[in-house]
């Protein structure tokens, strides 16, 4: 505007919500949070950069964007419900740096074949990845760390495979229920 630059380090609420308009997004290096439901329901975004510059993704930030196909997310804290619904999502990638996923923050996500969790994740909330009522479940799961993440109840479904780090499955079989099939790897 008036040909000022302006730089922003924050995607605010509801910022693109319902836009459906919009097919892809490419967050510039510099923004650090993107807030809830900054893009729900955008149902024909395909495509989005997010920067390791984001530290923080929102409540519902992509909830329902069920064109998105691929993500990498760096990001420190991915909260309740940030990627529910998305569909389309076939290949989720989290950095090292990731340490919080809230409760069903990739629930619903139908194509998700195999996902796994950073080492620097404590806690497995509910539903942190389902892939929704009368849907195939997820495949198989990489748990990252060699101390067995706390786990909810109903954080994983059941009958699971879990690939874990070599010479940690008594650990994972005495802190977690029966039910799973955990496999060591290098």
């Amino acid at each position: 505007y008036n040909s000022t630059v302006y730089y922003v380090d924050e995607i605010t609420s509801s910022a693109f919500k319902g836009k459906t308009n919009i097919k892809s997004v490419n967050i510039k290096y510099g923004v650090r949070a993107i807030g809830a439901n900054a893009f729900e329901n955008c149902t024909n975004l395909s495509s989005v950069n997010i920067p390791e510059s984001v530290r923080y993704i929102g409540i519902s930030a992509f909830y329902d964007c069920s064109s998105l196909k691929t993500i990498t997310v760096s990001a420190d804290t991915i909260c309740n419900v940030a990627f529910y619904g998305c569909g389309g999502l076939t290949d989720v990638s989290l950095g090292d740096s990731v340490r919080y996923l809230g409760r069903a923050a990739f629930a619903n996500c139908k194509s998700l074949k195999s996902f796994t969790i950073p080492m620097q994740v404590t806690k497995l909330n509910p539903y942190v990845i389902d892939t929704g009522y009368n849907n195939p479940p997820i495949k198989a799961l990489t748990l990252q760390s060699p101390v067995p993440p706390e786990i909810d109840p109903e954080a994983l479904p059941a009958g699971l495979t879990i690939y874990i780090p070599k010479g940690s499955k008594e650990a994972y079989q005495s802190a977690y229920p029966e039910g799973y099939n955990f496999v060591e790897v290098q």
